[in-house]
């Protein structure tokens, strides 16, 4: 088993976050050229078209340094046509099952019109949800098909199924903030 941390650093202007994937690679020597393309494509079809993906970086898992960067600057596929874009802080809520205990999350932002939203405001269109679920499928079907896979949690267990939460998630109320005098 050889892991190593994918990290998708995406962009607003200056500012950045990223989306963390760990991926057992096996017995090959880096992450196939495939799955990195692959995620390049499922950002660019499901991120709005202000933001981009900037670059993938990716180490072995636990070694510090030594990042190996791969430049894209693709900016989102989907246009605004006149809607607005979600704050940053509404995310889509990835939950990766490695068919053993609690899933593994991450909180996908930059994805989110005012019209992907229902009637109620906090539940996200089906249609949107299975678009980014059917584009997501790809990145795993392509690390099947180079025999390395997704893993997740302490102990790197396979990813057996991805699904997405169907509520808004609003990560800023996930963290707690020291109060000021």
């Amino acid at each position: 088993m050889a892991v190593w941390e994918v990290r998708a650093v995406l962009s607003n202007g200056s500012r950045e976050w990223s989306n963390v994937y760990h991926i057992d690679i096996g017995a090959d020597t880096d992450v196939d050229p495939t799955i990195l393309s692959e995620l390049a494509t499922f950002y660019n079809a499901v991120m709005l078209s202000p933001f981009a993906l900037d670059r993938i970086i990716r180490r072995p898992a636990g070694v510090a340094g030594a990042f190996i960067i791969a430049s894209y600057g693709v900016f989102g596929g989907r246009a605004l046509a006149g809607n607005l874009a979600l704050p940053l802080f509404n995310t889509v809520k990835m939950l990766l099952d490695s068919g053993a205990g609690r899933p593994g999350f991450k909180f996908l932002r930059g994805m989110l019109l005012n019209v992907d939203l229902d009637d109620s405001q906090s539940s996200i269109d089906p249609a949107v949800i299975s678009d980014i679920n059917i584009a997501f499928d790809d990145v795993l079907n392509a690390a099947s098909a180079a025999s390395q896979l997704f893993v997740e949690g302490s102990s790197f267990a396979p990813i057996v199924s991805t699904s997405f939460e169907a509520l808004v998630a609003m990560r800023q109320l996930h963290r707690k903030r020291r109060a000021t005098p």
